[in-house]
């Protein structure tokens, strides 16, 4: 099962290559002009790097924006924990089946997803905490972390089920 993990991890970046390669360069962001090496090492975590949770590598539906390079999945499962203290420290996240989703960052700024609570379409990310224990849907950047982000697109999200 690993083996396949790992044949499975070469063909994705087999591939990210390849769309680096194919782009021109006139058309690709500043941060993919470097060598195509290192601009997959930037954007894609290692095997070992990438916090799945309980995911196996081969149930991420990976997305590659050809315009930005960012890579997206989109993945269902258990909401454990929520954190708020970003008003404290800067960070809020949610824990999804061990995943670590990072939700707002209080400096950071740029293009950032939603907190989708279906049966109040009102509320916010601070109102999850009544769904811990409960199914939802994320729509994610993977950062180079290993990690998973709501920044990078209006598009991403956490949704609950």
């Amino acid at each position: 099962m690993k083996s396949f993990k790992y044949i499975l991890f070469i063909l994705i970046v087999s591939v990210l290559v390849l769309v680096l390669v194919n782009q021109k360069e006139t058309d690709a962001p500043e941060s993919l002009n470097s060598d195509a090496e290192n601009s997959i090492s930037e954007v894609l975590p290692s095997e070992e790097e990438l916090n799945l949770g309980n995911m196996d590598l081969q149930e991420l539906n990976i997305e590659v924006n050809e315009q930005d390079g960012t890579i997206a999945t989109t993945f269902t499962g258990i909401l454990e924990e929520i954190d708020t203290s970003c008003f404290a420290d800067g960070e809020c996240f949610a824990i999804i089946d061990g995943k670590h989703v990072t939700t707002i960052e209080g400096w950071k700024e740029g293009a950032l997803g939603k907190t989708i609570i279906t049966e109040n379409p009102g509320a916010g990310f601070g109102d999850l905490d009544a769904y811990i224990g409960q199914e939802v849907e994320v729509y994610a950047a993977i950062t180079k972390e290993g990690k998973f982000s709501l920044y990078g697109s209006e598009d991403y999200y956490i949704k609950t089920l």
